[in-house]
């Protein structure tokens, strides 16, 4: 049987051909065996990962009764298909190109999972540079689109955005997820924009320069902020240790205040005067961020002479106390 379909064939292409005098029998034999072979060409081997789809659609009308492995079957049989989701009562439905956007909970609880479909050839996998490193600190300019939110874990995430060139880092929200943070016109540090920002590791390239750090603030002092201000909308539950730490991390910060209910609070500039009471009553305490550097024991070097007496004073060397 298959040396006459073969035989069809060869004769089909005999006479497409016969009109090229220079056509060899050869060139008749590969063209013949091509067609021969052509419809069984291989489907490339699609996997199926828990992920989002952005932009997909899945019709009612094409919602068919189907278990997990016959819905990747017929999802990697269609190259239209993106992926397919696990509905509530167990059908697994395929997903196409569409305006909503699909994921565990989303757009609605009856979506218990998502897989996405990936067809791409076997090629290496992201090798992670091993000197990217995360550091906690503050992008100026970042953004963190809903849509791109994948939940991820820290390690995870880090990857992710090793891989991502256009990743500038990644920030840990208050559900606990870890998200990559690219380019855009917000500031994202510990509690900045909001927050549900948990914390804010930057990538740091091992060809980059050290960028000039900025002075550690440590220090903070009890007194007075003449210009600052402390939106209702920042102020998060934090313990005076968390909320120094933050305003260390923020240089638009100039300090924190203690309120009547134990929650400290960073201030940033403003309209109004904050120091203890000021400006009411539910100010316990303000202490102000310094962020200069300890030159007293540099000071204290330069002039005269000078002796430290052991009750703390202070006073120029004298000829008389050489002779002791």
């Amino acid at each position: 049987m298959m040396r006459s379909f073969l035989f069809a064939v060869f004769s089909t292409a005999f006479a497409d051909f016969q009109e090229d005098e220079h056509l060899s029998l050869l060139q008749l034999r590969a063209h013949a065996l091509q067609s021969a072979t052509s419809g069984s060409a291989q489907q490339p081997v699609c996997e199926y990962a828990e992920g989002r789809i952005d932009n997909g659609e899945s019709p009612g009308s094409k919602r068919q009764q189907r278990s997990e492995a016959e819905a990747q079957a017929a999802c990697s049989a269609d190259e239209t298909c993106l992926g397919l989701w696990n509905q509530s009562g167990g059908n697994w439905i395929l997903l196409w190109s569409g305006n909503r956007a699909w994921a565990a909970g989303v757009p609605n609880g009856s979506v218990k999972s998502v897989q996405v479909k990936d067809c791409s050839d076997d090629e290496p996998a992201c090798e992670v540079d091993p000197d990217i490193s995360y550091v906690e600190g503050r992008i100026d300019k970042g953004d963190s689109p809903f849509e791109k939110r994948q939940q991820r874990s820290e390690a995870e995430a880090q990857t992710a955005c090793s891989c991502d060139e256009t990743c500038l880092g990644i920030w840990n929200q208050n559900t606990g997820n870890w998200i990559l943070l690219s380019a855009g016109n917000r500031a994202w540090a510990a509690g900045v924009p909001n927050g549900s920002v948990k914390s804010v590791k930057v990538k740091t390239l091992p060809q980059d320069e050290p960028a000039a750090q900025q002075p550690v603030c440590e220090n903070f002092v009890e007194g007075r902020v003449d210009m600052g201000d402390s939106p209702g909308s920042k102020r998060q539950q934090r313990s005076e240790a968390e909320a120094k730490a933050a305003c260390s991390a923020d240089e638009t910060c100039l300090g924190v205040w203690n309120q009547s209910s134990g929650n400290w609070i960073q201030l940033w500039a403003g309209n109004r005067a904050w120091a203890a009471g000021v400006p009411n009553g539910s100010v316990k305490s303000v202490q102000v961020k310094d962020c200069s550097e300890d030159e007293e024991d540099e000071a204290a070097a330069v002039g005269d002479p000078h002796l430290s007496l052991s009750n703390g004073d202070k006073r120029d060397l004298e000829t008389t106390d050489l002779s002791r």
